[in-house]
């Protein structure tokens, strides 16, 4: 079961995307860690973009002129979009190791 809030299940389309992508036009050895390059920076790009603070609401309460911030986030899995950028990093860094031995 995948669990995402607002646009976080992009996270998981550029992941297998990137993968796919990379193995067809790059080849299959070097094609994955490349393929998960690539989509970690669009899914940065993205997710800079869908959880941008400007885009927040703010609320003042009447009564203590206290400020409440309302913000929208984009997570898979309960992790933010811009973290599963790093997360597609790292495996592209395995990946490259993998590739070494």
């Amino acid at each position: 079961m995948i669990i995402w809030t607002g646009w976080g299940f992009l996270s998981a389309v550029f992941l297998i995307a990137g993968i796919l992508l990379g193995q067809e036009y790059l080849g299959e050895s070097s094609g994955d860690g490349i393929g998960l390059v690539i989509a970690a920076i669009v899914n940065f790009a993205v997710a800079r973009f869908v959880n941008n603070p400007a885009k927040d609401r703010v609320l003042v309460d009447e009564v203590s002129g206290e400020k409440i911030a309302l913000k929208k986030r984009s997570t898979l899995f309960w992790i933010p979009m811009e973290w599963m950028s790093a997360l597609m990093i790292v495996l592209a860094v395995v990946n490259f190791f993998n590739l070494m031995d």
